[in-house]
């Protein structure tokens, strides 16, 4: 509601509050109030912060970003720190703990550290077609995660910490996710004129994959968007996982290759198609 600038002697300091939202092309956010002064180049976040980069959100009770030649190079979360990756529309990977530090590099995220009461929730994929094996829950005091090709690369837990891998379709609703976990993709600032939507007070919603009036166990619901679009382009181009690869086949959908995968194995399981390595068909 307020945006108050000022000049400290050679430093230019900006300050707002009250139901902030500001937009970068490197990364957006939200909070209560904010603090900037060119002296250091950090901008602080007070009550309720969250901070979008790229395909990840982060959040806790106060957060730091730390910028290098115009470049946010780090970002310093205090407190209920949390920092999620959307894989689709129900698999988040999440990190958080009491304390995280999030490091960029041109522009990309490259390792996340957290200290204190860590845990983690994230989806390994497979390296030759990037479709997911499972699902990898993890608890220890410290864990540093590190990241290549804007996926998670590779875990480091102390060795006081314990972990479970399940196997996909084993986990449901709010196994799925992590505690404290939200997610607010509709009030992300996506472009300027973003800025003057308002945003809802209150504490924030928890996430469900779930719509509120999900259907009973013994009622079979309809088919996904997702597997509507598989057998659609099956009609059409019958062939066409003899011609192309998953991941091919995935972008020309418009979704992951992880949905496609989870869709293919779905539509196996009911009948529709046949599965023969990585060919697949229509049942006739």
């Amino acid at each position: 509601d307020t945006l108050y600038t000022i000049k400290d002697s050679i430093y230019n300091v900006a300050m707002a509050w009250t139901g902030v939202r500001f937009y970068r092309s490197d990364i957006q956010g939200l909070c209560d109030s904010l603090k900037f002064s060119s002296r250091d180049s950090v901008i602080h976040m007070y009550a309720q912060p969250v901070l979008w980069h790229k395909k990840n959100q982060l959040s806790g009770e106060y957060i730091r970003a730390f910028t290098k030649n115009k470049e946010v190079n780090k970002i310093w979360i205090e407190r209920s720190s949390m920092a999620s990756e959307k894989v689709d529309s129900v698999y988040f990977n999440q990190i958080s703990g009491k304390d995280l530090i999030a490091y960029i590099d041109s522009g990309a995220l490259r390792k996340v550290e957290v200290n204190g009461n860590a845990e983690t929730i994230y989806m390994p994929v497979d390296e030759l077609d990037s479709t997911m094996i499972g699902v990898n829950k993890t608890e220890s005091s410290f864990v540093n995660m590190y990241f290549k090709n804007k996926k998670v690369d590779k875990i480091v837990l102390t060795p006081a910490s314990k972990g479970v891998i399940y196997p996909l379709g084993q986990l449901k609703g709010d196994e799925l996710y992590l505690k404290n976990f939200f997610w607010l993709e509709e009030q992300r600032p996506m472009k300027k004129e973003d800025l003057f939507l308002t945003v809802p007070k209150g504490p924030r919603p928890r996430f469900s994959a779930m719509p509120a009036s999900a259907p009973k166990a013994d009622v079979v619901p309809d088919k996904s968007d997702a597997d509507k679009k598989v057998l659609e382009l099956l009609r059409v181009q019958h062939d066409i996982f003899v011609k192309q690869k998953h991941i091919e086949i995935a972008k020309k959908l418009n979704m992951t290759p992880e949905t496609l995968s989870r869709s293919i194995k779905k539509l196996k399981e009911e009948g529709a198609v046949t599965v023969v390595g990585k060919v697949v068909k229509l049942k006739s």
